[in-house]
């Protein structure tokens, strides 16, 4: 009883609790970090169907507008279409 409420106040003061206890109560704080994930971009596995360049008018740009270089973007959408044969 006493090792679960210590597991729950995971702020308590380890210095005046037994060498085990302590030690699994540590484990647990491991344990608890958040994991961080791996991210693998899926940018190299899409099939690129077409390519569009974005034109915009520099008139209606504001007059301290600096270009700063491209920047590719991936868009994805789901295209749904009717194939009807007879």
């Amino acid at each position: 009883m006493k090792r679960q409420s210590i597991l729950n106040n995971i702020d308590v003061d380890l210095n005046h609790l037994e060498p085990k206890l302590k030690e699994t109560v540590e484990n647990d704080r491991k344990k608890r970090r958040k994991k961080k994930r791996k991210g693998n971009s899926k940018n190299s596995r899409i099939k690129i169907d077409r390519k569009e360049d974005c034109k915009v008018d520099p008139s209606e740009l504001p007059a301290d507008a600096q270009f700063k270089g491209y920047q590719t973007t991936i868009v994805q959408g789901l295209k749904i279409e009717t194939d009807n044969v007879l």
